[in-house]
């Protein structure tokens, strides 16, 4: 009696853990495309606005990634930097992804508008790349990832028994 219990528990936990890797692949994609809507916010706001950056950033981004407010004297790439690195890690974010958001906000605030409004371009081009990337993953490997799991927890089962 115990072991056909203990045999599905098992099942039940790999294909878990397998829908939890498809689940981070998703919210990879989730993360990039809600960071491209926000780019081509800034973007907006940089021409049109008349704002200062950091309002910019806060009003583009939102709850994304600006979570506290700037610290005094704090310039717009150190904070930006700091609130990249707060993104958590279930947003499924790798550390490339997380270089180049964080490369991306190293020229926020540095040169005129048309200086700002050229980087932002550069890295909307980046980040769809970076978004068609992830949509290729999660297309590839999130149903592999699920169907490994329950594979892997039918054989030990099958092992066991």
């Amino acid at each position: 009696m115990l072991k056909p219990v203990l045999s599905l528990v098992l099942i039940l936990c790999t294909t878990l853990v397998g829908n939890y890797f498809s689940l981070k692949l998703s919210s990879r994609r989730e993360t990039v495309e809600s960071l491209l809507q926000g780019v081509t916010r800034l973007k907006t706001q940089i021409c049109f606005g008349g704002i200062d950056i950091f309002t910019a950033v806060s009003e583009c981004f939102g709850a994304d990634i600006i979570r506290n407010l700037p610290h005094d004297g704090e310039s717009i790439s150190e904070y930006w930097s700091r609130q990249v690195d707060l993104i958590p890690i279930s947003s499924g974010l790798n550390k490339d992804d997380r270089k180049i958001i964080k490369d991306f906000g190293q020229n926020l605030g540095v040169t005129d508008i048309e200086g700002q409004i050229n980087n932002c371009e550069l890295y909307l081009r980046l980040f769809e790349d970076m978004l068609n990337n992830s949509k290729e993953l999660e297309k590839t490997r999130s149903r592999l990832y699920r169907i490994l799991g329950f594979s892997c927890g039918a054989v030990v089962t099958l092992v066991v028994l």
